[in-house]
């Protein structure tokens, strides 16, 4: 058996403090977080995404998107 058998939940529960990042000082005026009620990663990201399938089209022709 290996030296440390905790399972990967215990291996990262043990290690939370270890990594917690300190967000004492950081600006957070006009910061909202993102709920479920507000959400705007998906309009955030359709630019992105769109730019992403130009650049696929552009790599594959048009016979792979075709074939796959």
């Amino acid at each position: 058996a290996p030296a440390d058998s905790r399972s990967i939940r215990g291996t990262m529960l043990a290690s939370m403090l270890h990594n917690e990042i300190a967000l004492d000082g950081l600006p957070t005026a006009g910061v909202q977080p993102l709920t479920d009620a507000w959400n705007p990663l998906a309009q955030w990201q359709v630019a992105t995404a769109a730019e992403h399938w130009r650049t696929m089209r552009r790599l594959f022709p048009d016979e792979y998107w075709l074939a796959y």
